[in-house]
């Protein structure tokens, strides 16, 4: 994006430099990360002299975008987008992740390569330039940043890199929040094993978990394969048949099956698959008030507990013996 302006090239010039260090001072914080994702969507905006900004995840396993923060953006815009998120090769970031570049594009109701309902949203949000960097790690794509402005007109090969910038300061924070949640379930997990080994045998085991959980993260390229790997290292460790992986949709108030690894058994195999497309309530924790569980099942229970909850045989269990033991025969949880 050029003016002839010299005033107005200096406003950019200077909002640039501001969302750079915005950027920086974000990811060196200690702010939740959600809020430090908010802080780099709003400091891209700056930085490309747009009107908009989104970050997204990218789900391997279903192949489309999850967005995860907005700058400037309606609700009906940004419910559309999580209603039915992007595709890989649909939209802005999809092309961008499909192709592993940046797309540059300045006028979104007139380019073709635009259209379908991305298209539609872009006019009646009244947006005209769109660009689009991806995340990639490795040979994986792992998200992306789009950028929108009313004004049509090509961002430039200037605003193109500096919002690549913005794009590795996301990468590094997925990275890190990664290693935290892994770091917080090994601990969770060491103490709901605790009182069921001795002190040294507990030791022992864990120690091994911990050594091969560092390495899975060394060799990893991606946030979904390393939970995975790390699912069956812990399974694997501690003699379980199964895991599963559940992620929080925070404005749906839902948990949505992520993933799993299980051994070779027809039981296990249809117990995944019966959790591919399920989602389970997951009301937002508050300080005055812990939701009840009720036969919902072990992992709203845990989630309504805000804790581990096990399970040493569920046939004694009432309220699971008919869904784990009899369905899938599963006698552990």
């Amino acid at each position: 994006m050029t003016s002839s302006d010299p005033r107005h090239e200096l406003e950019l010039r200077n909002a640039q430099v501001r969302g750079l260090v915005e950027i920086g001072g974000a990811v060196a914080s200690a702010l939740d990360l959600d809020e430090v994702l908010r802080r780099i969507a709003a400091a891209a905006t700056r930085i490309s002299g747009a009107d908009q900004c989104s970050i997204y995840d990218y789900d391997e396993q279903a192949r489309h975008f999850l967005l995860i923060a907005v700058h400037g953006m309606e609700d009906s815009h940004t419910g559309a987008l999580r209603a039915a998120p992007v595709k890989l090769g649909e939209g802005a970031v999809g092309h961008a992740g499909a192709t592993r570049a940046p797309w540059d594009i300045a006028d979104a109701l007139t380019e073709p390569g635009y259209d379908g309902r991305m298209r539609e949203l872009a006019r009646r949000s009244g947006m005209r330039a769109i660009a689009a960097v991806p995340m990639v790690r490795g040979d994986h794509i792992t998200g992306g940043i789009v950028v929108r402005r009313r004004t049509p007109g090509a961002f430039g090969a200037e605003c193109i890199g500096l919002l690549q910038i913005a794009a590795q300061a996301t990468l590094a924070l997925q990275n890190e929040k990664l290693l935290r949640d892994i770091d917080q379930k090994n601990r969770e997990l060491l103490a709901a094993h605790a009182a069921t080994e001795t002190r040294n045998q507990t030791t022992e085991k864990y120690r091994a978990m911990e050594h091969a959980v560092t390495r899975v993260l060394s060799e990893s390229d991606t946030t979904g394969a390393a939970i995975t790997r790390v699912i069956q290292v812990i399974c694997e460790c501690l003699g379980w048949a199964c895991g599963t992986h559940w992620r929080w949709d925070a404005k749906a108030c839902l948990l949505r099956y992520a993933g799993a690894w299980q051994v070779a058994s027809p039981g296990l195999e249809k117990f995944t698959a019966v959790n591919f497309s399920r989602v389970i309530d997951a009301p937002a924790w508050s300080p005055d008030a812990v939701p009840v569980a009720a036969n919902r099942g072990l992992v709203f229970q845990s989630w309504c507990e805000r804790g581990p909850v096990v399970f040493n045989d569920v046939t004694r269990s009432e309220e699971h013996t008919s869904e784990l033991q009899s369905r899938f025969g599963i006698s552990y949880a």
